[in-house]
């Protein structure tokens, strides 16, 4: 055999040491990150399997099943990023009114945005109204009203004009301030709605949402006008102590 032929595969014999010692490094260290790898809070996966549930009936029944340790995943959900054609759509829906995306047909909102995250923030947000331990949803949700994305702001003050209360004085300030600051039309409805409902004697309030039931936008009327009869009725009333643990 030539001297060449030798070393030429000598020259071979190393490379393919060194690439199977490479792959192996590689499947160890594969293998030491999957392992090491925490598995997932019994509460994500609570929320996760109850996200992937199809059906509104079904996922209502499960409400009081979660706990304390659900809403950070919950918020997770409710928060979550937007892709550039969502915010895109986002613009076009607060220009042209706030229920236009869910005037387009199916096809067309898949076409617009991933309906996915879609769903899983209509869902949390749901989950966020309707689930117990209001105390601990308001402590989570009301310092989101500073977020400063309309679409987070917006459903945050939707779910606190139905779960505040008569009780819930320690909020005023902070959804005062936030009322203060608060430019989008729709959301100032919102958290004008959740103070009355803790405060049925603010002046201020009253007056903002008597002036939104002349807004040319119609939802914006609708809310303050829904606004205005729950507070001229008391209120916010106290909630079922089951639904407050």
């Amino acid at each position: 055999m030539s001297l060449k032929v030798q070393q030429s595969r000598s020259r071979w014999r190393k490379r393919l040491f060194v690439f199977s010692v490479l792959a192996l490094s590689v499947a160890l260290l594969g293998v030491v990150t999957f392992s090491s790898h925490p598995p997932m809070p019994p509460a994500e996966r609570q929320v996760r399997l109850w996200l992937a549930e199809t059906g509104q009936i079904t996922k209502t029944n499960r409400f009081d099943d979660f706990g304390t340790d659900t809403i950070p995943y919950l918020v997770a959900y409710l928060t979550n990023r937007s892709s550039r054609a969502e915010r895109l759509r986002a613009i076009v829906a607060e220009r042209s009114g706030p229920n236009l995306y869910w005037r387009m047909p199916s096809w067309l909102r898949h076409f617009l945005t991933p309906a996915r995250s879609v769903e899983d923030r209509a869902s949390a947000e749901v989950a966020l109204t309707c689930m117990p331990h209001k105390s601990a949803v308001l402590a989570a949700l009301v310092p989101l009203l500073q977020d400063p994305r309309d679409y987070v702001r917006g459903r945050v003050a939707r779910i606190l004009r139905s779960r505040t209360t008569r009780e819930d004085t320690n909020w005023l300030p902070a959804l005062l301030k936030s009322l203060s600051l608060e430019t989008n039309a729709a959301s100032q409805v919102e958290l004008a709605w959740a103070i009355g409902r803790i405060d049925t004697n603010a002046t201020a309030v009253l007056s903002l949402l008597r002036a939104k039931t002349n807004d040319p936008d119609r939802y914006v009327r609708t809310v303050a006008i829904r606004g205005l009869n729950e507070v001229a009725a008391g209120g916010g009333l106290p909630e079922q102590a089951g639904r407050n643990r």
